[in-house]
């Protein structure tokens, strides 16, 4: 891909928000890593909003080799006044990085039982839902196609009658979101526990 966006003068924006949530078992590799074609022509996005729940501090990153690409940009967010952070976003920021391989570790650890427990519990109790294999981020998918129901369906089924609120695939792409709920998986163990419960009572 990024051969054929350099052939054509494309800038890639890549969103990497969740890079440091991987999975036991897999590894991330930055799009701008993967090459110098790739690296010349990325705009690379992250924070650690999501891996370390500092949103509301507001910071994040733009990360970018070419010189006249990060003016524009840099000209851009000064245009529209989002260049300024707070001054405990970069504190923030470099504790997150710096000082929290532990914390993201155990974070890590939780959501991939998390995962193990909605797999499990549904292949039990709802089989004809399949769980789609979790290589990172903390939100899980559903394939609810075998239950004769579309995920617009579904979720509104699940929020009217079991009171649990899930995202429907649509959401994300009309086609191919059209068969799929997403779970958060960032939550106690005993809310997602209570979530299956009216999952598979209202779906099965």
């Amino acid at each position: 891909m990024g051969e054929i966006c350099a052939r054509h003068h494309v800038r890639v924006i890549s969103d990497e928000i969740h890079c440091e949530l991987v999975m036991p078992g897999h590894r991330f590799t930055p799009f701008a890593a993967v090459n110098e074609t790739n690296r010349d022509i990325a705009v690379t996005l992250n924070s650690p909003s999501k891996s370390f729940n500092t949103a509301g501090l507001q910071i994040a990153n733009i990360i970018c080799s070419d010189g006249e690409t990060r003016r524009r940009i840099d000209r851009v967010i000064n245009i529209y006044e989002v260049c300024d952070v707070n001054p405990f976003g970069p504190v923030a920021l470099k504790a997150a990085y710096n000082d929290s391989e532990e914390w993201l570790d155990g974070l890590i650890g939780y959501i991939w039982d998390n995962y193990r427990l909605l797999r499990q519990r549904l292949a039990e109790q709802l089989p004809k839902a399949e769980v789609v294999r979790l290589e990172g981020t903390y939100l899980a998918w559903v394939n609810i196609e075998p239950l004769g129901l579309t995920a617009d369906e579904a979720a509104d089924k699940l929020l009217s009658e079991g009171k649990v609120c899930l995202s429907s695939g649509t959401q994300y792409g009309e086609h191919a979101g059209k068969h799929y709920l997403r779970v958060n998986l960032a939550c106690r163990r005993d809310v997602l526990r209570q979530a299956i419960d009216r999952m598979v009572e209202t779906l099965g």
